[in-house]
């Protein structure tokens, strides 16, 4: 072990005299001081007595004195205390050292103090025990080396966190806070050929033209990174990595306004009008641009042929998308859904308030798709006949659903529909459908039909 650390030593004192001696720059001295707390392994021998070592852990603590000679080295002096082994039986050893070694700096970047670092060290000490043991310490002087890596912040502090080995029998991992003193500038030649604030080493750019604007690396600035610098850039915001043109702005290849990065139809011929995507207006979403849709408002989504008219295979005037009955017989009278009229038809959903003929908002959406029906129908003669429930008198019944009939023709002739062609029945209670015993069947039986007189 004692070889292994003399071997460590050497090389590390080699190291830092080669550096000296070919070091071109350099900090200016600086002095600093530490101090930090840690955690102790103490292994004295006690080969040969009737002593052991009970426990070897103890906390401990370190005082050091140092000066920057470069700006990878330094020479530092220190006061260790490692606390006490225990022995068994009863009995305590204590660990102190004062030394003197180098320490050479390992940095990311060419900086000397600043930042994190990592660094070795070694030198000579000397180790003092007590005890209240009889012991004999063989040599107090030993050669010690270490590592850590240390945190320098820009006010002068550090933080320093290390391993040291002191001879064969005690070691300490500590963390510890230092003070640097005095100001830590590089003596450096600075050149700025070209003159513009940044100096040669940084400087990629080195022939930037006099007077010129330049970003930190030396260079005109490119806001954008498109490879057109902003003097010459007309647009100063172009997304990176797009292909420009000379003047920094996207290119167009078709001309219609929309850049290629943007364009989903890059080849649409000239003075076409287009949409935000580049491709030609479909106003109605059918897949037929607006400049070969014979139905360019047809609505959104639906099926069309390829003139962009929507389908309808039957013939029956409902469009397939609307189409419940789309394989009815063509030409054959059909409702709003699609399919064939029945003779009478219950307009289920037409509701009214209670005991009144006004209608309720729900009613008008049902009576709605009836008038488009009998629009498409204009030869069509129907009846809107009312029901009500066997409550009442008979002649209440008969005249309430007779005023409901009519509320319904009243409105029919209001969205469109010949009133000519319709006649308003009130039947009461006749002909229920339901069950008058049951709340259910007696709402059932509050109804408007519409027969179909003549087709």
């Amino acid at each position: 072990m004692n070889i292994a650390k003399q071997v460590c030593a050497v090389v590390l004192i080699g190291l830092m005299a080669s550096t000296v001696s070919i070091a071109e720059e350099n900090s200016k001295n600086q002095w600093y001081l530490g101090a930090g707390l840690g955690i102790s392994e103490l292994e004295p021998d006690a080969s040969g007595t009737i002593y052991s070592v009970e426990d070897s852990s103890d906390s401990g603590y370190l005082l050091y004195l140092g000066y920057d000679l470069f700006d990878n080295i330094s020479i530092e002096g220190h006061y260790t205390y490692l606390g006490e082994a225990v022995m068994s039986p009863t009995g305590k050893i204590d660990y102190k050292i004062f030394g003197l070694g180098g320490l050479y700096y390992f940095y990311d970047e060419e900086e000397d103090h600043k930042d994190l670092a990592g660094f070795l060290k070694a030198g000579l000490g000397v180790m003092k025990n007590s005890s209240d043991l009889k012991f004999e310490r063989q040599n107090d002087a030993h050669i010690f080396f270490g590592a850590g890596l240390e945190y320098a912040f820009d006010n002068g502090f550090a933080l320093r966190t290390e391993l040291d080995f002191y001879d064969e029998d005690a070691q300490l991992f500590s963390v510890s806070l230092l003070k640097r003193f005095g100001d830590n500038e590089r003596k450096t030649i600075i050149k700025d050929d070209d003159q513009d604030g940044v100096i040669n080493s940084n400087d990629r750019c080195p022939k930037t033209a006099r007077g010129v604007t330049v970003n930190t690396s030396g260079c005109e600035p490119d806001g954008d990174q498109d490879g057109v610098i902003d003097r010459v850039d007309q647009c100063l915001t172009t997304p990176t990595g797009t292909r420009v043109d000379t003047s920094g702005c996207e290119l167009d290849s078709d001309q219609d306004g929309v850049v290629n990065n943007k364009d989903q139809c890059p080849t649409t011929p000239r003075g076409i009008q287009v949409d935000i995507s580049g491709c030609e207006l479909d106003g109605d979403q059918d897949g037929v641009v607006d400049s070969h849709d014979k139905c360019p408002d047809s609505e959104p989504f639906v099926r069309v042929d390829s003139k962009g008219c929507a389908l309808d295979r039957d013939k029956d005037g409902i469009l397939d998308s609307h189409d419940k009955c789309p394989d009815s017989e063509p030409f054959v009278r059909v409702d709003s859904t699609g399919c064939v009229m029945a003779q009478v038809i219950i307009l289920k959903g037409v509701l009214f308030e209670s005991g009144s003929a006004q209608l309720k908002d729900e009613s008008r959406m049902v009576l709605d798709d009836v008038a488009e029906t009998l629009k498409r129908y204009p030869a069509m003669v129907v009846e809107v006949a009312g029901y009500t429930d066997n409550k009442g008198s008979k002649h209440y019944n008969e005249q309430l659903s007779a005023r409901r009939a009519k509320s319904v023709v009243s409105y029919l002739i209001s969205m469109g529909v010949n009133g000519e062609n319709m006649i308003a029945r009130g039947y009461g209670p006749v002909d229920p459908v339901a069950n008058n015993a049951t709340v259910v069947g007696r709402a059932e039986n509050r109804r408007v039909e519409l027969h179909i007189l003549k087709r």
